[in-house]
């Protein structure tokens, strides 16, 4: 059997950076940042007792207080402002697909193009489910015997899949990985594997998370993840756990016969991913890097490149000191040090926009497809001192500025979580 070609034809993000693709993207390569203290979130009752568990100095990545918190065009009761952001950046990359109008704006799900839609799919993913709605069901339940009827529809991690599906009538393959700060990752991997082994013709890829409440924050304060310091630092030597954020990435992947059919933008193509799992603890790496090494030469085997062909890397570091040490030897041990002259460019988006968990794999696969697109690859932001007796020290990383390059053809994305999750997808320019 052969294999089909996969390729990206349409994106949707929303981000701290900004509510879609094009602001996101400008905002990255602007150094920006969104930060936001906890305090600003003091006035409303479900955060007051989150002040006597975490310091009030401590800041979270996110576009404001108070978000997109309803769509007026969707049921409020069946549908949470989660599964509404996915909805509306599942609509912003079947746009930028060419599938939807453009300038379509009474969220018709009439399609340009006539799909068979057994052959579409979707598979969006997410860490944690709706933490607010079990939240607020158990402290009503504390006070009246009342549970809404739509409360597991709520909280049910799949139904931002089956919401898209049930949206446009597609009837393919659909799934909802939860991996962890890695979903975004296993979401498009099993999207590429759909589509390569000849079950789907189109899937819609991605994840989101959105978990700025008092029980998530606690939970990752209490696991000493959160940094005290208030900067996600990716690579520098006192870097002390990531801000956490927020946000949505949503991909197409299309078969490549399927794209070039219909003339439709082919943004990168999917050459190759890989998968492993460290085998070693709920949620510190393999000190030596080598799980995520094994993702990182599946990923290789796979798209049948060998090391030097690669260019960039979007390193998952999320600014951990376990973490981006075992990444950094992972990718020395692969592709060399930087005294050799090929090791490729290395950078992590999470200083930019702190750590999304569930969402980043997707996002950062967005920001990898732009930086290759554009020849145009962000710094690792707050990045000001290394550990020069460590292997990140080897490491090629982009300091300063950001790095423009129009050569690079292949690039990398890694996304690792807790439970030993490691994951990497290589894409590559489409000329």
């Amino acid at each position: 059997m052969s294999l089909k070609r996969v390729v990206v034809t349409g994106l949707g993000a929303y981000t701290p950076l900004g509510a879609n693709v094009a602001k996101s993207w400008a905002g990255l390569l602007a150094g920006n940042q969104s930060l936001i203290p906890l305090s600003d979130f003091y006035n409303r009752d479900e955060f007051a007792k989150l002040q006597k568990l975490v310091p009030l100095d401590t800041v979270v990545s996110r576009q404001h207080a108070n978000p997109l918190d309803t769509f007026p065009n969707y049921d409020q009761r069946r549908t949470t402002p989660a599964h509404q952001i996915v909805l509306e950046k599942t609509r912003e990359a079947l746009t930028h697909a060419k599938l939807l109008k453009e300038e379509d704006q009474d969220d018709s799900t009439e399609l340009l193009w006539d799909l068979d839609k057994t052959r579409v799919g979707c598979v969006i993913g997410t860490g944690m489910p709706s933490m607010p709605d079990l939240q607020s069901t158990i402290s009503t339940l504390f006070t009246k015997p009342k549970v809404s009827p739509f409360l597991i529809p709520r909280v049910l991690p799949n139904m931002a899949t089956g919401n898209v599906m049930i949206k446009y009538g597609f009837q393919g393959p659909s799934s909802c990985p939860s991996t962890a700060c890695a979903t975004g990752n296993s979401s498009i991997i099993d999207g590429f594997n759909m589509i390569q082994l000849g079950l789907a013709d189109l899937m819609i890829c991605g994840s989101y998370e959105f978990s700025i409440d008092p029980i998530s924050i606690a939970g990752f304060y209490r696991s000493k993840a959160i940094s005290r310091k208030h900067q996600t630092r990716p690579f520098d030597v006192e870097r002390d756990g990531f801000v956490m954020g927020e946000g949505c990435g949503i991909l197409i992947l299309e078969s490549w016969d399927s794209a070039t059919s219909r003339g439709a933008p082919i943004l990168a193509e999917v050459k190759g991913a890989g998968m492993s799992n460290d085998g070693h603890h709920i949620t510190t790496p393999l000190p030596d890097g080598s799980g995520g090494k094994l993702a990182m030469e599946n990923a290789l085997k796979r798209a049948n490149l060998t090391p030097d062909k690669i260019g960039y890397i979007n390193a998952h570091a999320t600014s951990t000191q376990l973490g981006d040490l075992a990444e950094s030897t992972a990718i020395v041990n692969i592709f060399g040090t930087k005294d050799t002259g090929k090791a490729p460019f290395v950078s992590s988006n999470k200083g930019h926009i702190g750590h999304l968990l569930g969402a980043s794999g997707s996002v950062e696969s967005i920001f990898t497809i732009l930086g290759l697109q554009n020849g145009k690859f962000p710094p690792n932001l707050n990045l000001q001192k290394l550990d020069e007796s460590s292997t990140i020290n080897d490491v090629n990383l982009i300091r300063d500025s950001t790095l423009t390059d129009d050569t690079i053809e292949y690039a990398i994305t890694n996304s690792f979580g807790f439970g030993g999750v490691n994951t990497s997808i290589l894409f590559a320019k489409v000329h």
